[in-house]
């Protein structure tokens, strides 16, 4: 229903304002009653301290795993070795950025990024 107790508290406000109660039926919340109201707010509490958490965790096991070396995101389009390639053939070859992406199978911008990292290296 909201992505925090904050946005509880304003999606349960904009309700109340237009007259709006919710009832669960299964459990004693009814936000009419103040009982309901304390229930609602002590429910998203907890939510919002499971949703804490749970992020606490996943950071911590992302931390874990980049201390082992595990490696994380999308694998590189190309090797070392064909970046050289590419920067070989453009630089002594006047292959094109599109014949060169052509050739290897990727977006232009792959092979901009390419071109870019050799040049960072070298500097």
């Amino acid at each position: 229903m909201a992505r925090s107790i904050l946005d509880l508290s304003k999606i349960a406000d904009q309700l109340k304002k237009k007259g709006v109660a919710l009832k669960v039926l299964d459990q004693a919340i009814d936000t009419s009653t103040s009982e309901g109201m304390l229930m609602f707010s002590l429910l998203g509490a907890f939510a919002q301290f499971e949703n804490d958490i749970r992020a606490e965790r996943q950071m911590d096991g992302i931390a874990k795993a980049k201390e082992k070396g595990v490696a994380f995101g999308r694998k590189r389009a190309l090797t070392p070795e064909q970046c050289k390639r590419i920067r070989t053939l453009r630089e002594e070859e006047n292959f094109s950025v599109p014949q060169l992406a052509t050739r290897f199978n990727v977006g232009p911008a792959t092979i901009y990024r390419a071109l870019q990292e050799a040049v960072e290296r070298q500097t």
